[in-house]
């Protein structure tokens, strides 16, 4: 009668020693590899770290070669300043009109003058750019305010605009118009008497 009762008795004591030592097993296990796991995470958020500064280091470096310098930037905004005065040389030679007609041409020139002027003065202080900004502001007209003047008002600019050109220092060649022009009103009336020999030239034909 006693051997089932022992044999009961002999398996549970092997059933609490085993879990016993599974216990203290899984004890160990947590205490040695947290301490491990909290090491290698804080080594892998520091290695994460000093890659990011350098990745962001090494991207500024990138972006920073590839800006233009300040002296391409203010090379590349005066050339765009002659173009623009040149093309409005070319306006004014025509007495700021199209067919006889006040165009807007000095306006829309004249506003990008003052753009560029402007740009120009927040990275070196040249007179001219001053000057061009004082002309470009004083010279914005549309239609109404340039029918106000005579064509031979914005001829007489012409040498005023071709100045301003050459001290940004413009290598163009005046255009072959403004080389032949003595005055604005030996310009316009040969310009007047070219037209009228040709109108009586094709009355003729």
């Amino acid at each position: 009668m006693l051997e089932p009762a022992t044999e009961a008795i002999n398996a549970g004591h092997e059933i609490f020693q085993t879990m016993t030592e599974g216990i203290h097993t899984l004890t160990t296990a947590m205490r040695t590899p947290i301490t491990t796991s909290v090491k290698v995470v804080a080594k892998a958020v520091e290695d994460a770290a000093e890659n990011q500064v350098e990745e962001e280091v090494e991207e500024t470096v990138k972006t920073q070669q590839k800006l233009p310098t300040t002296e391409q930037t203010i090379k590349q905004l005066e050339g765009r300043l002659v173009d623009q005065i040149s093309q409005l040389e070319d306006d004014f030679m025509d007495g700021a009109r199209i067919d006889g007609l006040p165009c807007d041409c000095c306006l829309k020139h004249c506003r990008k003058l003052r753009d560029i002027s402007r740009e120009l003065l927040s990275m070196a202080r040249k007179p001219v750019y001053n000057k061009v900004q004082a002309f470009a502001e004083s010279h914005m007209w549309g239609p109404d305010e340039v029918g106000r003047h005579s064509p031979e008002f914005f001829v007489n600019m012409v040498p005023d605009l071709r100045l301003l050109r050459k001290e940004l220092g413009s290598t163009e060649p005046d255009c072959p118009r403004c080389e032949k022009i003595k005055t604005a009103t030996e310009f316009l009336r040969e310009q007047r008497l070219k037209k009228a020999r040709e109108k009586a030239t094709e009355q003729e034909g």
